[in-house]
C-alpha cells in the first residue's frame, strides 16, 4: 500500500533510493552489454544509419518507449506514495529538471550519447544546485528556479556542442 512505502526506510535509507540502487545495475547492464542497448544508442544517434545497418528501428523505439513508460509509472507510484496522495498535476514542471539533470550528466539533446552513471551524477549536481538556490535565496526561490534551470540547460548544451565540435 502507499502508506507502507511512503516515508519508510530500510537500514536508514529511503525506499525510493533503494529502488533506484536496485534498478541502476539492470539499466546500465542493458545499455552497455546487450544488443538492444547498442541498438538504442544507434537509433538515438542516427535513425537513418541505424535502419540502413539492419536495426529494426520501430522495435527499438517501442522497447525504449516501453521501458521509459514503465519507469515513469514506477516513479509516479513512488512519488504518490511519498506525498501520500495521487495528484495528477503534482509533477508539472519536473520535465525540464529531468532534462537538465541528464544534460548536465553528459547526455546529448541530439541523441546517441549519455550514460547511466553520468545521468546519476548530473542528477546529484542538479539537486545540490537547486538546494543551494533554496538556501541562498530566502524569498521566492521558486521564481528564480526556472531561470536557473534554463540557464543550466543552456550552459550544458553550449558546453556539449563545443565538446562535439572539438571531437570532429
Amino acid at each position: 500500500s502507499f502508506k507502507a512505502i511512503a516515508g519508510q526506510r530500510a537500514a536508514g535509507v529511503p525506499v525510493p533510493v533503494l529502488v533506484l540502487l536496485g534498478l541502476l545495475p539492470f539499466a546500465a547492464g542493458l545499455l552497455h552489454f546487450t544488443a538492444a542497448g547498442r541498438h538504442i544508442y544507434a537509433v538515438g544517434g542516427n535513425e537513418k544509419a541505424a535502419r540502413l545497418s539492419g536495426i529494426s528501428v520501430g522495435r527499438t523505439k517501442a522497447l525504449a518507449y516501453g521501458m521509459s513508460a514503465g519507469l515513469a509509472a514506477l516513479a509516479g507510484v513512488l512519488f504518490a506514495a511519498y506525498n501520500r496522495q495521487g495528484n495528477p498535476s503534482a509533477g508539472v514542471g519536473y520535465e525540464l529538471n529531468a532534462i537538465a539533470a541528464a544534460v548536465i550528466g553528459g547526455a546529448s539533446l541530439s541523441g546517441g550519447e549519455g550514460s547511466i552513471a553520468g545521468t546519476l551524477l548530473g542528477t546529484a549536481i542538479f539537486a545540490v544546485l537547486l538546494n543551494g538556490l533554496n538556501l541562498v535565496v530566502r524569498r521566492n526561490a521558486s521564481l528564480w528556479e526556472g531561470m536557473i534551470v534554463g540557464g543550466v540547460v543552456l550552459a550544458a548544451v553550449v558546453f556539449n556542442t563545443i565538446r562535439q565540435r572539438k571531437g570532429r
